[in-house]
């Protein structure tokens, strides 16, 4: 039973990890995002990251500013201006700013999220390099490709001198080159085409309210595995007491002796139990042992004959190379 509790406690805190998945948005203040791409920003910003660095997760991000930093050993994925506009999207998507205008990003923002001094250039503990690039590298912009990561093409040329970003341009710019382009915003990428083509009348800026996104329909997806989780363990716990209990008063229920039917029900129809000849069988009289004298009844109006009850006597065979008894008698 202790084992079981065991298992149970990890199998609740693996769901209740797995639930703390900061990948996910916190309302539809970015469906207009998901809508298009297909799925958050912060999955996109933490896939394009894996591509440098497998072990980077996205956890949650710092609302001071910046959001996160560029330090990875190997830092293409993130030394440019894409992965900072990601990051700052992934801000708003982790934050509850409903309609309203989002975390904006002062002067100086861009260059402390690539981990360099204020003018650009490169510093000791920077892993980026000058001038800021607003572009992949050929073998980052490939692997995005080869991984199916869907960056739009507007994020590409996003980038203000002084290091500030700003949320609402951002949308507005996405949304408008999304109409524009007839729902083609992913040219970097020939085999990436977008998720949900977007209505001409749209404006995300006015909507005040949408149906579920694909982020909540995710956070509702992992509250019904959790759930399920839960009651299959509490369904075998169950079990497991039941099958204990039952097995427990096997244990104490004394032994059942075996027993069959009553002899007499194995007796064929018409036989009394009895030390007579098997030879003998009964039909309404009994017939009497050899030397047993019958006795009547004084009772009885009238005495069954002696001949009357040698009629029910079946006698055995003769023995094998004798002849018949003549006269249907034994010899004395």
């Amino acid at each position: 039973m202790h084992v079981f509790l065991v298992a149970l406690s990890s199998v609740l805190l693996a769901a209740q990890v797995r639930s703390q998945d900061h990948t996910t948005c916190s309302g539809t203040q970015m469906d207009w995002y998901t809508g298009v791409v297909g799925e958050t920003p912060c999955r996109t910003y933490e896939r394009l990251r894996q591509i440098c660095n497998a072990e980077y997760q996205v956890g949650p991000l710092n609302a001071s500013l910046p959001p996160d930093f560029c330090t990875d050993q190997r830092s293409d994925c993130c030394c440019n201006t894409i992965a900072f506009s990601l990051s700052m999207l992934c801000l708003n998507c982790q934050q509850p700013i409903g309609s309203g205008s989002g975390y904006d990003a002062p002067a100086g923002t861009l260059q402390k999220y690539l981990n360099a001094s204020f003018d650009g250039t490169h510093s000791s503990e920077s892993h980026c390099y000058a001038p800021i690039s607003k572009n992949f590298s050929s073998n980052v912009q490939t692997a995005v490709c080869n991984e199916n990561i869907k960056v739009l093409d507007d994020l590409y040329p996003i980038l203000h001198s002084d290091g500030s970003w700003f949320y609402v341009n951002t949308r507005d710019t996405v949304h408008e080159a999304t109409v524009v382009e007839a729902n083609n915003s992913f040219t970097k990428c020939n085999n990436v085409r977008i998720s949900t083509p977007l209505n001409n009348t749209t404006n995300p800026s006015a909507q005040t309210s949408s149906p579920p996104s694909g982020t909540n329909a995710s956070m509702r997806v992992n509250a019904i595995a959790i759930a399920g989780i839960v009651v299959g363990a509490v369904g075998i716990l169950a079990a497991t007491v039941v099958a204990g209990w039952i097995l427990w008063r096997r244990r104490r229920s004394p032994n059942a002796k075996n027993s069959g039917p009553p002899l007499d029900l194995l007796q064929p129809p018409g036989m009394i139990q009895n030390d007579m000849s098997p030879f003998l069988r009964f039909q309404g009289a009994i017939a009497p042992r050899k030397g047993q004298n019958l006795s009547v009844s004084s009772s009885s109006s009238t005495a069954t004959p002696a001949a009357e009850l040698s009629r029910t006597e079946t006698l055995p065979p003769p023995a094998y190379g004798q002849e018949g008894w003549a006269g249907g008698k034994p010899p004395v």
